[in-house]
């Protein structure tokens, strides 16, 4: 609509319910929540209304509500030696493939980077070996270990090395 909310366009045309719209950080799109699929689910949309795609796969009712955009807050952004940190990971969320996952390992060590479904399982493993200390990313396609598309959906990074573990929570867009 314009400013003056005059010329107001419906973004979507079902006859479920579609409610609580945010628009990405970016400008570029919307997401929401809707019934549409029997329970409430997350959705997102450009900001013209097309291309809507389903983020969530929730199986029972009530279902899910909260699509607000946000980068995902995760423990120890950097690592900070002072505090004996020696890994830090980083995600955006949420993201388009190929997803940016950035970690910091604080000395050389052999470490790992690997994702996780909602149910605990082992998606794929991104990195895994000696690591040099300093900033690292690490491109997830959004593919499992077989090679297979990976549905959008929430998904979990974990980053292990030494004697610590950091993970952080990712919702993957398609």
């Amino acid at each position: 609509m314009n400013a003056d909310g005059s010329g107001d366009v419906a973004l979507t045309d079902t006859a479920s319910v579609n409610a609580r719209p945010a628009w990405s950080p970016d400008g570029w799109w919307i997401s929401f929540h809707s019934n549409r699929s029997g329970c409430f689910q997350i959705y997102t949309m450009a900001a013209n209304g097309s291309d809507v795609r389903r983020v969530t796969w929730v199986a029972s009712v009530p279902g899910d509500f909260n699509g607000n955009w946000r980068v995902v807050p995760t423990a120890d952004v950097s690592a900070d030696p002072a505090a004996g940190a020696v890994l830090g990971l980083r995600v955006s969320s949420p993201a388009a493939p190929p997803v940016r996952i950035g970690y910091t390992v604080s000395k050389r060590m052999s470490a790992r980077l690997e994702v996780f479904d909602t149910a605990g399982r082992r998606v794929r493993t991104l990195m895994r070996g000696e690591t040099e200390r300093g900033e690292h990313t690490v491109a997830w396609d959004g593919r499992n270990g077989s090679g297979l598309t990976c549905p959008a959906g929430i998904y979990c990074c974990r980053l292990v090395g030494a004697s610590e573990t950091r993970t952080a929570r990712l919702v993957l867009v398609r």
